[in-house]
């Protein structure tokens, strides 16, 4: 190994190599004899339809075609199975959804109504359904197709935002979460179950009301299982004869990103599996049918979704040495393996930077990455620069498994903070709503402390101290980083007005802002004392992009914002990117923003 002063450290990897190597794994769904997942080809940020049966791979949708929902300006779950042999796939580019058979053959394609789809399913025998959103005026409705005219049908609209569509084939079930626009989803949502075989539904409530919520609900032998908060935790629950019984007993807290439907409960064997989140860390329980719970040993740190038989667990998700990968646990053997085809890894796992959990002398909890470089020591008096990431949301948390963007700052030099600041998930409900009426401020000064908090123990070079973060994050990010003990921001798609965006963002989360900062009009002079547009004071260079077709945060307020740092005379370099949104699909772009932000971080 050669010393060399972490200043001098240059990654031996190029942005384009780490993202090349990364391919992300994600909807995985139990299909016939084995499972479906969509997988990043790294064609344009497409999603490809894979099966895996009997130890074998095949492609079942194209390689150029993408798979993808953006239902609600985030997405949502975008194919389905549609018995053995069958599956379907949204495809965006098309206006369809198309029906492929597992030897990779495109059967026929479906018109699709409504501005964004999600949540394919299906429905009876010859028919599937999905959700469709019309807008504020129209609402939401869900759609029946049937397979064999191409007819479809609404049968159920509603002015309510609807997610987490499922349906039992056998008892002619169905289920939903809906909450009201205007609302956040972990506040108000409700689930709700009607008989399909009425020709337009008539839906009974279930479980939700306001402070406790109900959502993600799925089907499992005839048994509806969902997502409830209970004693200020969300747990896994389920319906009896008896009422509504919870798994008080989990550790954690079970609900998945933003709560719009990823499976985070599914069958497995003879019992149920719920994944659930505890201190930026994912874990596996069996729930029996007794009551009792078990949990699933060694699992990957960082699960995104999960699907059961009879015989296995199955996950996508991301473990300390290895990115998004599909894993299987094999309930005789009682072990995790990864499935995941071979592909061109540029870290080897003894040179990953393995995540640690540490907390604060006040007990602001982070994930910490020290830098690690498969060639390169640093001097034993040399301390590293810091990044301290601050992830969106904000009601959202920081994710432990290996990620591109942390091993190429852990490569360059840097050590790397995820901070799960207060309001972030995981902790409880006091926890996730006391940045309620501080967004801009409990943040910020979260971010700050654990920035001193490791200077002061001598751990970080005291002129290499960055923060970096994307949307609610990316705001988080700049409002920190006027503390002059940060050299610089970076910013992705950031909160920079927040009463423009609170007027000019989509409906899902057209009042996320009143319930974070204060009610409008009365809280305006708030909103405007948060925003970054608005502010007097700035960090000391900055780094801002932005996709041109962001639906969430529009791409004139961050013109608007480098603008006022321009001629504010701060250091700013902007990039645009056509054809991207909230969050960047291409690789290519991928890999533009991670060199920039290199660029950024060296000069």
């Amino acid at each position: 190994m050669e010393e060399r002063a972490f200043i001098d450290w240059t990654s031996p990897f190029t942005p384009t190599q780490l993202v090349d190597a990364s391919p992300t794994y994600t909807a995985v769904r139990t299909w016939g004899k084995g499972i479906g997942l969509l997988r990043n080809t790294g064609e344009r940020g497409a999603a490809q339809l894979w099966a895996f049966r009997k130890r074998e791979w095949r492609a079942i949708s194209g390689a150029t075609e993408k798979i993808a929902s953006g239902l609600y300006g985030y997405g949502a779950p975008a194919w389905a199975p549609f018995g053995a042999h069958r599956a379907l796939g949204l495809v965006p580019a098309r206006g369809v959804i198309q029906m492929y058979d597992d030897h990779g053959h495109a059967i026929r394609s479906f018109p699709v109504e409504g501005s964004q789809q999600g949540y394919p399913v299906r429905w009876s025998k010859h028919e599937f359904a999905y959700v469709a959103d019309f807008g504020p005026e129209a609402g939401r409705a869900i759609i029946v197709v049937d397979i064999a005219c191409g007819l479809s049908r609404t049968v159920w609209r509603t002015a309510d935002f609807i997610a987490g569509l499922a349906v039992d084939f056998r008892s002619g079930r169905v289920a939903w979460h809906a909450w009201p626009s205007g609302t956040m989803p972990w506040d108000r949502a409700q689930v709700w179950t009607a008989d399909r075989a009425y020709t337009y539904l008539r839906p009974e409530l279930v479980a939700g009301s306001t402070g406790h919520a109900a959502m993600n609900p799925t089907w499992i032998r005839d048994q509806l299982y969902f997502q409830f908060e209970n004693d200020e935790h969300f747990r896994p629950a389920r319906q009896s004869e008896d009422g509504i019984q919870v798994a008080a007993a989990l550790g954690g807290e079970s609900l998945s990103d933003w709560f719009f439907g990823w499976p985070w409960t599914v069958g497995v064997g003879a019992s149920t599996a719920h994944v659930t989140v505890r201190s930026s860390t994912t874990f596996v329980h069996r729930w029996r049918k007794d009551g009792s719970v078990e949990l699933i040993e060694s699992s990957p740190v960082a699960l995104q979704e999960v699907a059961g038989d009879n015989k296995s667990l199955w996950a996508t998700g991301s473990d300390h040495t290895r990115g998004s990968s599909l894993w299987q646990y094999q309930l005789k053997k009682k072990r995790w393996r990864c499935i995941s085809p071979s592909s061109a890894t540029v870290l080897q796992p003894d040179e990953v930077s393995v995540s640690e959990l540490r907390r604060t002398d006040s007990g602001i909890p982070f994930v910490y990455f020290e830098p690690s470089h498969p060639k390169l020591v640093a001097p034993t008096d040399d301390r590293p620069g810091l990044i301290i990431d601050v992830h969106g949301g904000p009601t959202a948390y920081a994710k432990r498994g290996l990620r591109v963007t942390t091993q190429f700052f852990a490569t360059s030099g840097f050590a790397f903070a995820s901070v799960d600041y207060r309001g972030s998930v995981g902790y409880g409900a006091p926890y996730r709503r006391s940045l309620n009426g501080h967004y801009g401020e409990y943040d910020v000064d979260d971010i700050r402390a654990v920035a001193r908090y490791l200077l002061e123990r001598g751990e970080i070079d005291p002129t290499r101290i960055f923060v970096r973060g994307g949307s609610s994050g990316g705001m988080t990010a700049l409002l920190a980083a006027e503390d002059q003990i940060f050299a610089g921001a970076i910013a992705h798609y950031p909160v920079t007005d927040t009463h423009r965006l609170n007027a000019a963002t989509h409906e899902v989360e057209g009042c996320y802002l009143e319930e974070l900062i204060g009610p409008l009009p009365e809280s305006i002079d708030k909103f405007n004392l948060i925003s970054p547009q608005f502010r007097a004071d700035f960090p000391r260079k900055v780094l801002v992009t932005h996709g041109v077709e962001d639906v969430v945060i529009p791409v004139q307020l961050a013109r608007d914002y480098v603008a006022k740092l321009q001629e504010a005379g701060v250091l700013v370099t902007y990039l645009e990117f056509p054809g991207e949104g909230h969050g960047y699909r291409s690789v290519d772009v991928q890999a533009q923003v991670l060199g920039a932000e290199q660029a950024f971080l060296s000069n």
